[in-house]
């Protein structure tokens, strides 16, 4: 199978975010001060505001109404960009898979949960074997659309709730929060799988690259804090590369 670049990978869709319906409100809630502020202008004037908006309800319904609509548009129009915005923090640039600070987020929080649930989160860590060679033989370009074709392949094989992120230069994780040690095992299997079919296309004048990886699991253990839970997953990956690379190394 060959995946193409090195258009960058869709991001996944955003998480729920309650900024836009937030600022619509607030933009509904500010609306409201038009036909008030009319209503005191009035009142300047000598005329009671009680009076005028009887002698011309249709004009204060209108400001209301009109008011209100335009601000919650524009509030949820801001709203959505702060959302956007707030998304993209948490992206790579060039996959468009999670970066390393957001991963830290979420598996921090998975991990207190896995200690309430008593369902330990799983990690498969890997990394793109002979990365530099491929940079130095077929340059830095080839080497992106590299990892933009297996961030894209990668993706399309995994479950909705497993976190896919990009946590170094040729460095990925996926956290698995379902099925223990056993579904990280058979998730990387697939994974390796996958990966030693795939042809990626780097340049029209050069040949499709295949790439292999080296890939280490681990389970959470009851009480380690998140930096050793990482470090040994890291440790697993480079056992798996000292071993011959292209393999899996668990670490039980």
């Amino acid at each position: 199978m060959t995946a193409k670049g090195p258009t960058p990978i869709d991001p996944a869709p955003a998480m729920r975010d309650g900024r836009p319906l937030r600022r619509a409100l607030q933009g509904m809630a500010a609306g409201c001060g038009a036909p008030v502020g009319w209503a005191l202008i009035q009142a300047m004037r000598g005329i009671t505001p009680i009076d005028d908006v009887l002698r011309d309800p249709l004009l204060y319904a209108y400001m209301l109404f009109g008011t209100m609509t335009v601000f919650a548009l524009f509030g949820y129009y801001v709203g959505s960009q702060e959302a956007r915005m707030r998304q993209l923090s948490w992206r790579d640039p060039l996959t468009g898979l999670y970066n390393r600070r957001y991963f830290r987020q979420r598996l921090d929080e998975q991990m207190a949960t896995a200690v309430r649930e008593s369902e330990p989160v799983s990690l498969v860590y890997f990394d793109i074997d002979h990365f530099k060679h491929i940079n130095d033989a077929h340059g830095h370009a080839a080497g992106d659309a590299v990892l933009i074709g297996l961030s894209r392949h990668i993706g399309n094989i995994l479950r909705h709730n497993e976190i896919f992120a990009r946590v170094g230069g040729e460095e990925f994780v996926v956290m698995v929060a379902i099925g223990g040690l056993d579904q990280a095992t058979q998730l990387a299997e697939r994974i390796m799988k996958a990966v030693r079919t795939l042809k990626i296309a780097v340049d029209d004048d050069q040949p499709p690259v295949s790439v292999t990886l080296s890939l280490g699991v681990v389970e959470q253990r009851k009480g380690e804090t998140l930096t050793a839970f990482l470090g040994r997953a890291d440790a697993a990956m480079y056992a798996a590369k000292q071993a011959g690379r292209d393999r899996i190394v668990i670490d039980r």
